[in-house]
This record gives structure tokens, C-alpha cells and sequence, in this order.
């Protein structure tokens, strides 16, 4: 081992210079103490009659191969009852041998241990079919939790065929899977009473299309100051950095936005904050300003009134909100419970954030190939 990893590994030994100017600057910086580091147990001084004793040891205890004659007698006088300890004190065996046998014999059913020969020739190999595949990619699908070693079990006790984690793991990667980060879902977003609403979600908005001209109304919450979460600092100290709060001042935006059939873009705002029920209703105030100024270039014959559609979020639940869109003649519905990705508007504040993305970088090359004056 090098001086250097020797020296990182060690607390009880000294810091070299860099390491310890780097540990006072950070500690000055940061003003965050080093944290205590756990100390190496010293290790034990043995005399060499008492190791030359535990050699000894070691070499009687040392296990003899189970010869091929004895290998029948020890899987009768197992099943007959007796102990791994007697069988091995009547053959001159260890206790752990004679059980690592028999267990072996108990999984595999083979009384011979496999040659080199007959390994390369693939005796050992198991064929597993299409649907044996099929039911291990299954159960992975079925519960993503699943274990390669649980599967393996379950595998064995399905077909009665032995199954290898390297097999499972070899199962699964023909079948293109991966581990991934696991998405929790709550049970109570796809309860049958959600299921059944969603299912008649688009006779609803069928029906509603030929009475009123649909507005869909939905907000999106952004944190400008985008930041790290890790950094640099020495070994045994923490990496510390202060940020504001996540407010008006710290990096918290809200886009509220509305769409509507053949128009695009009905209202939209940007706000210093998060979304709430103020800014909620400052955007159905606009948002009716709006429609009416729509109705001035109506066709002729259309005489349908407006529609909010909004999604169940407590802030268009609020009285004031709905009270407000009541006194306005503005009527409004929710959509079905948790089901989000039925606004259409979804779909738009993606596209809205990539081109106002795309808008910065043109400003920001065209600045940086500006020539000096």
C-alpha cells in the first residue's frame, strides 16, 4: 500500500500539509467541525508458540474429500437418522463436509460430484424453454420488487428445474429490462370509482362541446434556481452551502395558462410564486377579460357560452374563485380525480418551456458573436 492511501485510511496518523491547510480552510468557510472518524481496533501481539499452535489446528481440522464408496453410505445412514457428526466420526469425515454433501445431494439429486470434462461438455447446463422465460419475466413485471433470488425459488418450485441467479439475470436481459428507480403510485389514484369516471370522461366533454366553447385551464410550478446536490470538501467534513428559501425572491415561478379549440392561447401569466389561490384568481379575472374580448370576433350563429375546464388542485376549489366565476357567467367543471394528464394543456407547457429555452440560447449566441465596439 502507498504512503498516500495508507495515510487517507489511518486516523491516528498526521494530516501531510495540503491536507491539513485544506481542512482548517474549510472549517473557516464552512464553519462546520470535523466529524469524529471511528479508530482502527490496534492490533493484537499473539506469541509464535500460539500461532504455530493455531497452524496445527487448522491442518488437523483440514476437511478430507469424501471418497466415491463412502457417498452411497452416507445418504443411507442419513436417511436412516443419524447426525452429520456420527456419520463423519464411523467414516473419519468432518461433520461439515458429510452436510455440505448432503445438502447438495437434497438440491441437485446427484450423488457424483461433475468432472471438469463433463462441466465443458455443459452437464450441468439446464435448458429452460420459452415459457419458463416467460413466467420469470412475469413475475417481475407482476411485482417490480421482486428479487432475482426470490424468482429464482419460485422459478424451482414452478417447474421443478433448477434455476441460477445468472440465469434469471440472463432471462431478463433478453427481455430488455433494467433497473430503474421505482415511481410510486398511490392506490387511491386508480380506485373504480376513478377508473369509472375517467371511462366516462369523453362522452362528458362530447356533450359539453356542442353546449359551450371549452376553455382548459391549468398551472405550472418552476424553480429557477436550479442547484446541485453534492459538492467538494474534504474527507471527514461536510460539503455546506446556504441558499434562500424556495419564495418570490428564491427561485419560485408559477405559469398559468389557457387554451381553447381553434384559437391556441386564450390568457396566460407569469408570477413570482408559487400557485396558489390569489394568483388564481388574478388569472380567471384576465381570463374572462379575455373571453369577452373573444366574443367580439365570434362567427356569426355561435352563440355557445364559455367552459372552464379546471383540474381538482384545493386553489379552484376555493370560494372566492368559484364565486367569482359564478358572478361572471363563466360556468366551470373539474376534471375526473387525479387524472391530470387529461388536460390537454399538459402538453402545451412542455413545449412552451423548450421554446422559450431555445429563445435564450439564440439571444446568448448572437450576443457572444456581436463584434466589440
Amino acid at each position: 500500500m502507498s504512503a498516500y492511501a495508507h495515510r487517507n485510511r489511518n486516523p491516528l496518523l498526521e494530516n501531510n500539509e495540503l491536507q491539513q491547510i485544506a481542512a482548517d480552510m474549510a472549517q473557516r468557510t464552512t464553519g462546520v467541525r470535523p466529524q469524529p472518524r471511528k479508530r482502527g481496533r490496534p492490533r493484537k501481539i499473539r506469541d509464535p508458540e500460539e500461532e504455530k499452535r493455531d497452524e496445527n489446528t487448522k491442518r488437523r481440522r483440514a476437511r478430507v474429500p469424501i471418497v466415491d464408496v463412502d457417498r452411497p453410505r452416507i445418504v443411507a445412514w442419513h436417511n436412516d437418522g443419524k447426525s452429520y457428526a456420527e456419520i463423519g466420526r464411523l467414516l473419519g469425515y468432518n461433520a461439515d463436509a458429510v452436510g455440505k454433501f448432503v445438502r447438495l445431494y437434497k438440491t441437485t439429486g446427484r450423488m457424483h460430484p461433475i468432472t471438469h470434462k463433463q462441466r465443458a461438455c455443459g452437464a450441468n447446463r439446464v435448458k429452460h424453454t420459452l415459457e419458463m422465460k416467460l413466467v420469470v419475466v412475469a413475475l417481475f413485471l407482476l411485482e417490480p420488487e421482486m428479487t432475482q433470488k426470490k424468482a429464482m425459488e419460485i422459478a424451482k418450485c414452478e417447474f421443478n428445474v433448477n434455476f441460477s441467479q445468472s440465469a434469471i439475470r440472463k432471462m431478463l436481459k433478453d427481455a430488455r429490462f433494467s433497473l430503474k428507480s421505482l415511481v410510486v403510485r398511490k392506490v387511491s389514484w386508480n380506485t373504480p370509482a376513478t377508473l369509472q369516471s375517467r371511462q366516462g370522461y369523453p362522452e362528458f366533454i362530447r356533450a359539453m362541446q356542442a353546449r359551450f366553447r371549452l376553455l382548459y385551464y391549468d398551472e405550472q410550478n418552476y424553480n429557477v434556481h436550479m442547484h446541485r446536490s453534492r459538492g467538494w470538501s474534504p474527507v471527514g467534513r461536510k460539503a455546506v452551502v446556504e441558499r434562500p428559501d424556495r419564495t418570490a425572491h428564491g427561485g419560485a415561478v408559477s405559469l398559468h395558462l389557457a387554451i381553447t379549440e381553434g384559437v391556441g392561447v386564450v390568457h396566460a401569466m407569469v408570477v413570482n410564486k408559487d400557485a396558489d389561490q390569489v394568483t388564481t384568481r388574478q388569472f380567471i379575472e384576465g381570463l374572462v377579460a379575455a373571453c369577452r374580448r373573444l366574443d367580439l370576433s365570434r362567427e356569426p350563429g355561435d352563440i355557445r357560452p364559455w367552459m372552464v375546464v379546471l383540474d381538482n388542485d384545493k386553489q379552484h376549489h376555493a370560494t372566492h374563485v368559484t364565486d367569482f366565476m359564478i358572478d361572471a357567467n363563466l360556468s366551470y367543471c373539474f376534471l375526473p380525480p387525479y387524472s391530470p394528464f387529461l388536460n390537454p394543456v399538459r402538453g402545451c407547457t412542455g413545449v412552451l418551456i423548450t421554446s422559450a429555452l431555445l429563445t435564450m440560447r439564440r439571444s446568448c449566441i448572437r450576443l457572444s458573436t456581436r463584434s466589440p465596439t
